[in-house]
């Protein structure tokens, strides 16, 4: 079986529950209803149970020979993804690279491995309008509407391009990877492939799309799967907002024609979570968590702003899943530039001072047992601390005292080395509170 007509039944399955009701009761018709050229006594040990189910397609494919062409496809799906953390992990700022490692601590103490694993923690983001025209019942970002786009003036171009030269210099590798959307609609701007190209001019490659607009103009949606092919690029994604758009996704579009695009279903009757952040805090049945993928700078070229942020799941003070550690405006690549060293000098070198007051993050619950051991939980993850020391050290932590301040006070039982050590340990684990909110730099 092709893996595109496997892909595709995978897709019915998870996003029609009419499909589901009639394969399970006649799997020739539902084929048929589709055009699903697919063995469905093999495809059947793909089908979910529920949004819950998980099945792992590696180990499926050992029992079952005929999915191994769809075995191979998403092998090839992963490396794609991991050669993307491999450009993270490629970052050769010293700073910003300790500073990133210390936020994907962080965010590995509050989602489920699986999340904090294969979030790619990206090291910017360009958005190109300001606002968005689709307006998601669930926008983790909570856009608003559309106000303006960034066209691909002259002007445009080159700060656009001055601005990916200033973030490769930055990061210290020779080609880096982001985005050119955050939490607008990339189609909103009618000269996005243009800025797909200047892109690919600078950097050597291009980024993922994610569109919610692709039914709006079929054939711009398909120049850009051309582009994307003939540009080298990995896996778009569709975001799929209603039955009725996934059955016209799938009338309109072949098996084949979507073979590198990603359905991303967010709608009542497919197999798919939505996450507490944005538009979905609101939502009944979303869960916590967050889909903010970029630990770094999230530009805006048409209201030529700049924020240093970083993922988070902590939606009763960060609504949006990411942190605002900085922000600022700027008019041009200097400008730029100059809010790239003050986040640099400021904010990722910042160390465990010794007269620093230390709290912890006010997403921990902090709980300390009877039998001398203390649990600290955030929603997913909890980490057990048992030394003496540790305990002490959590009695004494309450947003008023210092390193300093609590090696004076523990003197007499423990060194001030393995006091330091400890403290150390957390702070890089990213335990402890290192900003209270955005430091505006002008």
């Amino acid at each position: 079986m092709h893996y595109a007509q496997v892909k595709r039944f995978i897709e019915c399955w998870d996003g029609d529950n009419a499909f589901r009701k009639v394969f399970a009761d006649n799997p020739a018709k539902a084929l048929r209803n589709y055009a699903l050229k697919v063995d469905p006594k093999e495809v059947a040990a793909l089908c979910r149970r529920d949004k819950n189910d998980r099945i792992k397609i590696a180990d499926l494919v050992k029992g079952h020979p005929a999915l191994k062409a769809y075995g191979k496809y998403v092998e090839a799906i992963n490396k794609f993804s991991l050669e993307i953390l491999q450009k993270q992990i490629e970052i050769s700022n010293p700073i910003f690279e300790t500073w990133s490692a210390r936020q994907k601590a962080r965010f590995s103490t509050q989602a489920p491995s699986d999340w904090s694993e294969k979030n790619p923690f990206l090291a910017f983001s360009i958005e190109l309008s300001e606002g968005c025209s689709v307006g998601c019942s669930y926008c983790a970002g909570a856009a608003e509407k559309l106000r303006s786009v960034a066209l691909f003036t002259q002007e445009n171009e080159m700060l656009f391009r001055g601005i990916l030269g200033a973030l490769t210099e930055f990061s210290g590798v020779d080609s880096i990877y982001g985005l050119l959307y955050f939490f607008t609609e990339p189609l909103d701007n009618p000269d996005y492939a243009k800025y797909l190209q200047a892109y690919y001019d600078e950097v050597g490659g291009i980024p993922q799309t994610t569109t919610a607009a692709w039914f709006r103009d079929i054939p711009r949606t398909r120049r850009l799967l051309v582009q994307s092919e003939s540009l080298e690029g990995g896996v778009e994604r569709f975001s799929i907002n209603s039955l009725k758009h996934f059955r016209f996704c799938m009338k309109t579009f072949t098996a084949d024609d979507l073979k590198k695009v990603h359905l991303v279903l967010n709608y009542p009757e497919a197999f798919s979570h939505l996450y507490k952040s944005g538009r979905a805090l609101s939502l009944h049945d979303a869960i916590d968590g967050t889909t903010a993928c970029v630990c770094g700078f999230l530009v805006n070229l048409a209201t030529r702003t700049v924020k240093l942020v970083s993922p988070c799941i902590e939606p009763d003070v960060w609504t949006k899943g990411y942190r605002i550690l900085a922000e600022s405006t700027f008019a041009d690549v200097p400008d730029f530039k100059a809010f790239l060293t003050f986040c640099q000098n400021t904010i990722m070198n910042s160390v465990l001072a010794s007269d620093r007051a230390l709290k912890f993050r006010r997403d921990l619950d902090i709980q300390l047992q009877l039998d001398n051991r203390a649990i600290l939980k955030t929603r997913y993850r909890q980490m057990t601390i048992e030394s003496e020391m540790g305990i002490a050290l959590l009695r004494l932590i309450d947003g008023s005292q210092s390193p300093e301040g609590i090696v004076s006070s523990l003197s007499g039982e423990y060194s001030a080395t393995k006091i330091y050590g400890l403290l150390n340990l957390w702070w890089d684990k990213g335990l402890f509170e290192d900003s209270e909110g955005p430091v505006q730099f002008r």
